[in-house]
């Protein structure tokens, strides 16, 4: 990272030409596009998180859009890099930055925002409690499930795969988020996408499905921990294609101006997979 750039960076963003403040946040993103974490902090350190705060309420759409994207790239990766930008921006003010853009209806800035709780939802219990303690967050997601993007209904569904992945560590934290989102008719929601017009959208639903059934099996429906034999056979609301499914690390969301780098490991079984999938933004001008 050349010496003074950031620095330079932070003086651009006083402009008011929008277009050099568009430049700026661009540059930024990819500059901490899959760092590490040193780089990150070290980048941050000198950019400022109130800066940062800032651009996520610019008047600008296309900025705050950027500015999302920034907080996707630097939550990616490791725990501890969304611990950074939960200290950073605090908890509390990035939770409501993407509780107020899921009520928004620009689909764009509704999928960037979606794919910040993607990457929170790859990380600790903690993590994954954040968004689950927030009932609007979690009603938006459910809600923007039967959006007409088939890119959002992705986005969404990637949400509830990361919050409902299983991981023996936490194994009961896993099964009390499946019960709550399964009581706030995300199951059924999910098998009204089984015939989804969009590949992508239904093999993703056939990821999040498995979860479901996975649980059921163990917990039962009622979450008692005996197998509800009733339903652990020919269960009508289960598809049968979830139990053998694959877990793909996504591609970004592509538009006619931009090129994006994708992430794809393809033929992952979800048994040996590691918990959730983080996804960087990278795009070039």
């Amino acid at each position: 990272m050349e010496r003074g750039i950031v620095a330079k960076f932070v003086q651009m963003i006083g402009y008011g030409d929008n277009i050099v403040r568009l430049n700026v946040v661009w540059a930024i993103k990819n500059l901490v596009f899959e760092a590490d974490s040193d780089v990150k902090e070290a980048v941050m350190r000198q950019f400022g998180y109130h800066n940062l705060a800032r651009l996520l309420n610019d008047r600008e759409l296309s900025i705050q859009e950027q500015a999302l994207n920034l907080v996707r790239n630097l939550a990616c990766k490791k725990e501890q890099d969304i611990d950074k930008v939960f200290n950073g921006l605090g908890h509390g003010q990035l939770l409501s930055i993407i509780e107020d853009k899921l009520t928004w209806d620009d689909p764009s800035l509704l999928e960037h925002a979606l794919y910040v709780l993607v990457n929170i939802a790859t990380g600790s219990e903690h993590h994954k409690q954040s968004i689950m303690k927030r009932p609007l967050i979690l009603k938006s997601v459910i809600g923007l499930m039967s959006h007409e993007s088939a890119a959002i209904r992705v986005a969404t569904v990637w949400v509830i795969i990361n919050l409902t992945w299983p991981d023996e560590k936490m194994a009961s934290g896993a099964h009390d988020r499946t019960m709550q989102l399964r009581n706030m008719g995300v199951e059924d929601r999910l098998l009204s996408l089984n015939s989804d017009l969009d590949l992508d959208v239904r093999d993703r639903v056939k990821t999040a499905l498995h979860h479901f059934f996975s649980d059921q099996q163990q917990y039962g429906l009622n979450g008692s921990g005996m197998s509800d034999q009733s339903n652990s056979t020919g269960n009508s609301r289960l598809n049968h294609n979830s139990r053998n499914t694959s877990h793909n690390v996504i591609g970004q969301s592509q538009d006619p101006h931009t090129t994006n780098e994708s992430f794809v490991n393809a033929g992952m079984d979800t048994s040996s997979t590691l918990a959730g999938s983080g996804t960087p933004s990278h795009e070039r001008r």
